[in-house]
Protein backbone atom coordinates (compact mmCIF):
# COMPACT_ATOMS: atom_id res chain seq x y z
CA UNK A 1 0.00 0.00 0.00
CA UNK A 2 2.83 2.49 0.76
CA UNK A 3 4.45 1.99 -2.68
CA UNK A 4 1.35 2.66 -4.44
CA UNK A 5 0.82 5.72 -2.30
CA UNK A 6 4.19 6.97 -3.43
CA UNK A 7 4.06 6.61 -6.80
CA UNK A 8 0.59 8.51 -6.52
CA UNK A 9 2.80 10.83 -5.44
CA UNK A 10 5.38 10.79 -7.82
CA UNK A 11 2.63 10.93 -10.89
CA UNK A 12 1.93 13.99 -9.49
CA UNK A 13 5.19 15.64 -10.35
CA UNK A 14 6.24 14.24 -13.27
CA UNK A 15 5.73 16.42 -16.29
CA UNK A 16 4.46 16.25 -19.37
CA UNK A 17 6.67 14.99 -22.44
CA UNK A 18 7.10 18.03 -24.69
CA UNK A 19 5.87 17.86 -28.01
CA UNK A 20 8.66 16.85 -30.97
CA UNK A 21 7.23 19.37 -33.15
CA UNK A 22 8.27 22.64 -31.73
CA UNK A 23 11.61 24.35 -31.05
CA UNK A 24 11.11 25.46 -27.45
CA UNK A 25 10.80 22.63 -24.80
CA UNK A 26 7.31 23.00 -22.47
CA UNK A 27 8.58 20.49 -19.93
CA UNK A 28 9.24 23.40 -17.55
CA UNK A 29 5.87 25.03 -18.42
CA UNK A 30 3.16 22.75 -16.72
CA UNK A 31 0.72 24.70 -14.41
CA UNK A 32 -1.32 22.30 -13.35
CA UNK A 33 1.95 20.77 -11.81
CA UNK A 34 2.84 24.32 -10.39
CA UNK A 35 -0.45 24.66 -8.72
CA UNK A 36 -0.10 20.75 -7.55
CA UNK A 37 3.59 21.65 -5.72
CA UNK A 38 1.76 25.25 -3.86
CA UNK A 39 -1.06 23.39 -2.88
CA UNK A 40 0.72 20.51 -1.76
CA UNK A 41 3.44 21.91 -0.01
CA UNK A 42 1.32 24.76 1.70
CA UNK A 43 -1.09 21.82 2.88
CA UNK A 44 2.23 20.08 4.62
CA UNK A 45 3.60 23.16 5.86
CA UNK A 46 0.20 24.16 7.48
CA UNK A 47 0.25 20.67 9.09
CA UNK A 48 3.94 21.36 10.25
CA UNK A 49 2.50 24.59 11.96
CA UNK A 50 -0.61 23.08 13.20
CA UNK A 51 1.49 20.51 15.05
CA UNK A 52 4.40 22.14 15.98
CA UNK A 53 2.07 24.89 17.76
CA UNK A 54 -0.30 22.01 18.97
CA UNK A 55 3.02 20.49 21.07
CA UNK A 56 3.65 23.56 22.14
CA UNK A 57 0.48 24.89 23.73
CA UNK A 58 0.22 21.57 25.21
CA UNK A 59 3.75 21.55 27.03
CA UNK A 60 2.73 24.91 28.31
CA UNK A 61 -0.56 23.57 29.62
CA UNK A 62 1.02 20.66 31.90
CA UNK A 63 3.85 23.14 32.84
CA UNK A 64 6.49 21.50 31.30
CA UNK A 65 7.42 24.07 28.93
CA UNK A 66 8.42 27.03 31.77
CA UNK A 67 9.85 24.56 34.63
CA UNK A 68 9.65 25.65 37.98
CA UNK A 69 12.89 26.40 39.23
CA UNK A 70 13.73 26.47 43.25
CA UNK A 71 14.82 30.38 43.85
CA UNK A 72 18.49 30.90 44.19
CA UNK A 73 19.45 31.66 47.63
CA UNK A 74 20.46 34.53 48.28
CA UNK A 75 24.15 35.82 48.82
CA UNK A 76 25.29 38.69 50.35
CA UNK A 77 28.09 41.15 48.48
CA UNK A 78 30.31 42.99 50.64
CA UNK A 79 31.09 46.34 50.19
CA UNK A 80 33.86 48.21 51.07
CA UNK A 81 32.61 50.94 53.40
CA UNK A 82 35.08 53.79 52.28
CA UNK A 83 34.30 53.67 48.70
CA UNK A 84 30.43 54.11 49.78
CA UNK A 85 31.53 57.18 51.68
CA UNK A 86 33.26 58.48 48.75
CA UNK A 87 30.16 57.67 46.64
CA UNK A 88 27.93 59.87 49.04
CA UNK A 89 30.69 62.62 49.04
CA UNK A 90 30.31 62.77 45.86
CA UNK A 91 26.58 62.97 45.95
CA UNK A 92 27.01 65.51 48.55
CA UNK A 93 29.31 68.01 46.64
CA UNK A 94 26.71 67.36 43.23
CA UNK A 95 23.72 68.45 45.24
CA UNK A 96 25.35 71.40 47.39
CA UNK A 97 26.50 72.38 43.56
CA UNK A 98 22.97 72.27 42.33
CA UNK A 99 21.34 74.03 45.06
CA UNK A 100 24.11 76.89 44.66
CA UNK A 101 22.78 77.30 40.90
CA UNK A 102 19.05 77.14 41.90
CA UNK A 103 19.40 79.81 44.61
CA UNK A 104 22.01 82.22 43.31
CA UNK A 105 21.69 81.69 39.54
CA UNK A 106 24.00 80.91 36.36
CA UNK A 107 26.27 83.77 35.76
CA UNK A 108 26.22 83.18 31.66
CA UNK A 109 29.72 84.61 30.23
CA UNK A 110 29.38 86.40 27.23
CA UNK A 111 32.38 85.97 24.83
CA UNK A 112 32.16 89.03 23.33
CA UNK A 113 33.60 91.00 26.22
Amino acid sequence: MNMKFFEKIKKVFKTKKPSTAGVVSRRSIDSNRDWRIILISGFVLMLLSFASHAYLFYKIEVDDFFPVQDPVANTSVDIPVDSLKNIKQNFDSKQSALNKILDEGYNIIDPSK
